[in-house]
């Protein structure tokens, strides 16, 4: 039975056992040109937090999403609902609703015509179709536009309409597929908090796609990063930021610098630093070639101290980010980006360091090297 949303009834649903996770177990999907979109996914979206799928684009992620939704059948594996097999289950008895890109509104219909529609469809007694609406549109403040079509609202309204439609079947879990990548930047800030706070009101679980870090890391309670139908790594938001488990990941997320070097009885050489560093004992590494990351928030100005990474740069453009300037030089032939308050001049010298406890190390196959017990 599909539960209530407390925001259309009289209380405030919480993470309790009434709300219920999404399991994907070793899902796979392939298509009939030989396609493989999903290569044996498993994850756990715990009740009524938000599970954020990220990656670059072909990576699987919406593929997923139509899975739990029911629009696509996987080849192989299964997909639970509250501990309940839902994988040949059709998708409009999941308990499941879906918030699209591109709003998917019927440009014929009013506001209040498009959120009343799916309840019209599920058969729903025309009071009770009302009385929903009304709550709804009164959640998402569009209760003074129910009367104007599609082509009269702003983006904004036109995708608060969208969600609300989705709310308004009471789903127990709700699936949203990039819903605010067609919006300017400010706006797509705002609707951003918006979700946010509405969905810590209602306390429902959310699968959401995006391939914006800032909004993977803003919004997710757990987040998945998908490569080529894998999952590369799931952990918390700021696990995952801090400890990347592949150099994929670090550079995805929050774009870490990756530079070639080589490990030796606790001395790590890089060019343009043959010297070499001598590692922490919180960080671990074998002898031979590996992937030093840092990133650019980590690098600070002056050559630091002699244990620290130190890099003489030429700087070849810098982005004005508000306060601070993304300043992109070069190193030995490689790309550097460092992240400073100063106002750096393009071809002007720069010598910048970081603390080797700011460090990831990666293997020669990508996998993060364990810190050291």
């Amino acid at each position: 039975m599909t539960a209530t949303s407390p925001a259309l009834s009289s209380s405030v649903r919480t993470e309790t056992a009434s709300t219920p996770g999404v399991t994907c177990r070793n899902l796979v999907k392939r298509f009939p040109d030989g396609t493989v979109a999903l290569d044996d996914v498993d994850i756990e979206c715990p009740p009524g937090g938000i599970t954020v799928l990220l990656g670059p684009s072909g990576c699987g992620k919406t593929t997923l999403l139509r899975c739990v939704a029911g629009l696509e059948q996987p080849t192989a594996g299964a997909v639970l609902i509250g501990g309940r097999d839902v994988t040949r289950v059709d998708a409009g008895l999941r308990g499941v609703a879906m918030v699209f890109q591109n709003h998917a509104l019927y440009p014929d219909k009013t506001a209040g015509g498009n959120l009343a529609f799916p309840l019209k469809m599920a058969g729903v007694p025309k009071r009770e179709r009302v009385r929903r609406v009304a709550a709804t549109a009164e959640l998402l403040h569009i209760d003074g536009l129910l009367e104007r079509r599609p082509s009269q609202l702003s983006g904004g309204q036109r995708q608060r309409v969208g969600i609300g439609r989705a709310l308004v079947r009471e789903p127990d879990v709700l699936l949203m597929d990039e819903p605010f990548s067609s919006l300017d930047a400010e706006l797509r800030v705002e609707m951003r908090a918006e979700f946010l706070a509405l969905q810590r009101r209602l306390g429902m679980t959310t699968l959401y796609v995006t391939h914006d870090q800032i909004e993977a890391l803003s919004l997710a309670d757990q987040l998945v990063v998908l490569r080529d139908g894998r999952i590369e790594q799931c952990a918390g938001a700021e696990e995952l930021f801090r400890r990347p488990a592949t150099s994929f990941v670090a550079t995805f997320l929050g774009g870490m610098n990756l530079l070639t070097g080589t490990h030796r009885d606790g001395r790590l050489s890089i060019p343009g630093r043959p010297d070499g560093l001598t590692l922490p004992p919180s960080l671990s590494a074998p002898d031979g070639v590996v992937t030093v990351g840092v990133r650019p928030e980590d690098l600070r100005p002056g050559p630091g101290r002699d244990d620290d990474l130190s890099l003489e740069l030429t700087p070849v453009l810098t982005e004005l980010l508000g306060r601070e300037r993304l300043v992109h030089g070069t190193f030995g032939g490689l790309r550097v980006k460092v992240r400073l308050h100063a106002d750096i001049a393009v071809g002007e010298r720069l010598i910048v360091h970081a603390s080797a406890a700011d460090l990831h190390l990666f293997g020669f196959d990508g996998t993060r090297l364990q810190e050291a017990a």
